[in-house]
């Protein structure tokens, strides 16, 4: 099996996740970084985001929606467990 095929827009770039403290005798509350996304060749998300494969805006408006994205990646899961198929049976 090879990567996943990344499907939609390009995310904002939020890689990190916050840890709150609260120092019992001040009450007061401390923010510290207590974990850190990365890609898998080790580039951080933060600040940068992911680039999809493949660039499927979402629909516009009150009603965002990633219909479109969702059916596209629908698609190509059902043709990758085709050829895979095929590909067992030989």
């Amino acid at each position: 099996m090879g990567r996943a095929i990344v499907v939609g827009e390009r995310t904002y770039g939020k890689g990190a996740a916050l840890s709150l403290d609260l120092d019992p005798g001040t009450a007061e509350v401390r923010h510290r970084a207590a974990a850190e996304a990365r890609l898998p060749s080790g580039a951080i998300v933060q600040g940068v985001g992911i680039q999809p494969d493949l660039e499927v805006p979402a629909e516009c408006g009150a009603a965002r929606t990633l219909a479109p994205a969702m059916d596209l990646a629908l698609e190509l899961a059902h043709q990758a467990a085709k050829t895979l198929q095929q590909q067992t049976q030989r």
